[in-house]
């Protein structure tokens, strides 16, 4: 009897304690966003070296890869589906090496996610010291962690594939 009493609670709490949030949310592309000129409007992002996020309806990955080449205006990016039943609130977390004054390495902001909805979030290099190579990492998160991670590698390397669908001669 006491056997089948710890079964039921070690499986109550198993459904309890999950997290079927990490499976709500689907990475369908992950890379480069070319420049294109394309500006929206800035929403405060406390939590952000620029007190900000732009947000760009309509932005697409335009090169699948993880080898992201340090180009001013380019971005790296994911796109994402919120497969939630409900609408939720997520942030979204950029990981980099230090930068800025005070060799900041996180910059977060929060965005509701519609149940459906796909989503491109881009760290776009706009000014000189977000230049900075090495690791960087896009998370999405909610109150119960980390629900997708996704790891960049920021290099001064060319990409060919990178200056072929963007057009980019600085990159060759």
């Amino acid at each position: 009897m006491r056997h089948r009493l710890i079964q039921a609670l070690t499986i109550l709490i198993a459904a309890t304690c999950a997290t079927p949030s990490v499976a709500q949310v689907e990475l369908l592309a992950a890379g480069v966003v070319c420049p294109d000129g394309r500006s929206g409007p800035m929403r405060d992002a406390p939590d952000t070296l620029v007190g900000g996020v732009r947000e760009i309806p309509g932005l697409s990955i335009d090169v699948e890869t993880r080898a992201i080449p340090m180009i001013p205006c380019l971005g790296l990016g994911i796109e994402t589906r919120w497969a939630g039943e409900t609408a939720r609130t997520l942030r979204m977390a950029t990981l980099h090496p230090p930068m800025g004054t005070d060799g900041v390495t996180r910059q977060v902001y929060s965005k509701v996610m519609e149940p459906g909805a796909v989503s491109t979030r881009a760290y776009t290099f706009e000014f000189a010291y977000e230049m900075v190579p090495g690791a960087w990492t896009l998370q999405v998160e909610d109150a119960t962690g980390i629900l997708l991670s996704v790891d960049f590698v920021v290099t001064d390397t060319p990409n060919a594939a990178v200056t072929q669908a963007c057009g980019l001669f600085l990159n060759s």
